[in-house]
């Protein structure tokens, strides 16, 4: 088995992923975005491969419906771990 990384709220931010503990939770509730699990009593980790995982799998929505030129983009420098 590989190594598993664990991110914190501050790495989502730090990467670009989301913008700030609110967006994170929009995100989880209307786009999927993996909601991570508690690492002690007041912290909260998630497993980098399915982060990975659902920026994928958005790109793969943007492929599939033409138009989104700008938000494809901003997808790409995710998958390459560059803030947007």
């Amino acid at each position: 088995m590989g190594v598993i990384r664990l991110l914190t709220s501050r790495d989502l931010v730090e990467r670009g992923y989301v913008t700030n503990d609110m967006d994170r939770k929009r995100k989880t509730d209307n786009e999927d975005f993996p909601p991570g699990f508690m690492w002690g009593p007041n912290s909260r980790r998630w497993r980098e491969h399915e982060v990975v995982e659902w920026v994928e799998r958005r790109i793969e929505k943007c492929v599939e419906a033409p138009g989104k030129k700008n938000q494809m983009r901003r997808l790409n420098k995710l998958r390459h771990g560059k803030a947007a």
